[in-house]
């Protein structure tokens, strides 16, 4: 299982290729996004105030230029 440091990591060593479908970020942005979308980064790493949030494994998914926030998904 990868830690937040490291998926940050590994989605800013790809920034080339996935800015073109997703637009421009770094990793202040994707730490808000992640923020605003689970209430908390950090329940990636453990539990915040009695949740915590478990990726399952890689998804895929299919990006259209309308929706470039679901390639975060």
């Amino acid at each position: 299982m990868k830690t937040l440091p490291e998926r940050i990591d590994f989605l800013l060593s790809h920034r080339e290729t996935l800015e073109k479908w997703v637009g421009e970020y770094d990793e202040s942005f994707l730490l808000e996004w992640l923020d605003a979308e689970l209430g908390d980064a950090r329940r990636l790493e453990g539990w915040i105030d009695g949740s915590r949030v478990v990726p399952r494994s890689p998804v895929l998914h299919v990006v259209s230029g309308n929706t470039p926030h679901a390639a975060f998904r």
